[in-house]
């Protein structure tokens, strides 16, 4: 890591800050930094998918959606609360 002085727009930052639930300049950046970073890394799967890099069946994406189902809501697929 390394310390700097840049000059930053203060409305911009009040409003970036707003939108990213953050707080403080070097929250703040670090944030749009992971987000931007994050941002790249899902278009890349997004175009390496288009590709045909990825070959899942119905059935295997139905079971992760069961998966992430179960670990969000802490329901079994099929069980209601």
């Amino acid at each position: 890591m390394r310390k700097t002085t840049i000059v930053v727009d203060d409305e911009k930052l009040r409003r970036v800050e707003s939108i990213l639930g953050t707080g403080g300049l070097t929250e703040t950046v670090n944030e749009a930094f992971d987000r931007v970073i994050r941002g790249q890394a899902l278009e890349e799967l997004f175009r390496m998918a288009d590709e045909g890099m990825f070959e899942l069946t119905n059935e295997e994406i139905e079971a992760a959606e069961d998966r992430e189902l179960e670990e969000t809501s802490g329901e079994s697929p099929g069980q209601t609360a």
